[in-house]
């Protein structure tokens, strides 16, 4: 009988010690998508605006208007060079913590083709991760090693 009375007892306590421990681990999951909420929250519920200007006299502008959203994002995306043909598209995208990831949908000399984007908020500005060339396919690609090397200015939006 008091082998079983002592049996009983480690068993409790064995299970009592997994809950506190799976509860702790929930805590801390929760917690941790909590602070990559909370790192958003100047971001959240916000239309922002930016431009990159560059070329000899500044004449080329890339433009985007960004609405984020419960760590959605989707906007306007256009790069207009001067004297060139222009990309004119929409963005969708997640936003964790201060990059956003995302598919950059445009139309180019009349053909709707598809990026991915990749973003930096910092402050008043927006770091863009630039494309290299893939002469295998003639594709521009999105490496994972690619600076956030093209910086854009926050304006106010039309």
């Amino acid at each position: 009988m008091k082998r079983l009375s002592l049996a009983c007892l480690l068993l409790f306590g064995a299970c009592s010690s997994s809950q506190n421990t799976n509860s702790n681990a929930d805590s801390t999951s929760k917690a941790s998508s909590d602070s990559s909420s909370a790192e958003n929250v100047g971001y959240q519920n916000k239309t922002i605006c930016f431009q990159h200007l560059e070329g000899m006299r500044n004449q080329d502008t890339s433009y985007l208007q960004l609405e984020i959203s419960n760590n959605l994002v989707k906007g306007i995306f256009n790069h207009l060079p001067f004297e060139k043909d222009s990309r004119k598209g929409s963005i969708s995208g997640v936003i964790r913590n201060d990059t956003i990831s995302g598919t950059w949908k445009f139309m180019q000399e009349g053909m709707d083709q598809s990026l991915p984007v990749k973003f930096k908020l910092s402050g008043d500005k927006l770091y863009q991760q630039k494309y290299s060339f893939d002469p295998a396919t003639g594709e521009q690609v999105l490496s994972d090693t690619a600076k956030f090397d093209i910086e854009y200015q926050k304006i106010n939006c039309k």
